[in-house]
């Protein structure tokens, strides 16, 4: 640090979702970020990671269920999001289905979170990064996590391929809002400001109106089908 400077850090803001940090390393150790090496899928996608990139796996009393398909037809499962899957010999293309739940009282927001990745992978003659979308979420909420209610809240989502890989371009995304925990959903709107940014807007109803959180759900796709869908439950406060 140079003498002089100032230094701001952001520790547990919203919207924590599943992920691969940006900056991570050590990567060849410790398994991360997801690749595929010969007929194995090595996966590392960190459960929760907040905008500033800080990072941490499943805790204690968490409920956590990965699937991995192709097709219909389930090529393996674990109750852990980080693991090793098997891949088949030829190119194919794969879901890899993640869900997180936390219930603990001191755990206010993404208490339940899904995320489906669709890519298509084949045979390699070393190891090659897997083309995994994840979307950045940036919103201006308060130390609480929470937002205004009865007023218009824009903010602006980034989705991108997992660090690593240079990707083709994102074509589309489609974007939903919930207020009362997931029962019920309404598209809104959102539009493209170019490089995989789209800038999201939606109207907060009043309060009493609500769960007293907001819960939002994108689904994106790039140019080559790769593809997230992610549901984030109880992504935010209102207040």
């Amino acid at each position: 640090y140079r003498a002089g400077s100032k230094h701001d850090e952001a520790w547990f803001n919203q919207i924590q979702r599943p992920g691969i940090p940006v900056g991570l390393t050590g990567w060849e150790d410790s398994g991360a970020p997801a690749y595929r090496e010969g007929n194995e899928f090595v996966v590392r996608v960190f459960p929760y990671v907040d905008p500033g990139q800080h990072y941490a796996e499943t805790f204690g009393g968490d409920v956590a269920a990965t699937q991995l398909f192709q097709g219909d037809r389930l090529l393996a499962e674990s109750t852990y999001a980080i693991g090793t899957y098997p891949a088949l010999p030829g190119a194919a293309d794969y879901r890899l289905v993640s869900r997180q739940q936390r219930s603990a009282p001191w755990w206010t927001y993404s208490t339940d979170v899904t995320t489906a990745w669709t890519f298509r992978s084949a045979p390699a003659s070393e190891r090659k990064l897997l083309p995994l979308l994840q979307v950045e979420y940036n919103l201006d909420l308060d130390l609480l996590n929470r937002a205004p209610d009865d007023q218009i809240q824009a903010f602006i989502v980034d989705i991108g391929h997992q660090p690593g890989v240079d990707g083709p371009r994102i074509t589309s995304a489609d974007t939903w809002a919930s207020f009362d925990d997931g029962a019920t959903w309404q598209r809104i709107f959102n539009i493209s400001l170019g490089s995989g940014k789209r800038l999201v807007v939606l109207r907060h109803p009043e309060l009493a109106d609500t769960s007293g959180a907001v819960s939002l759900r994108i689904s994106a796709r790039d140019a080559a089908g790769n593809a997230i869908d992610q549901t984030i439950i109880r992504a935010y406060g209102l207040r």
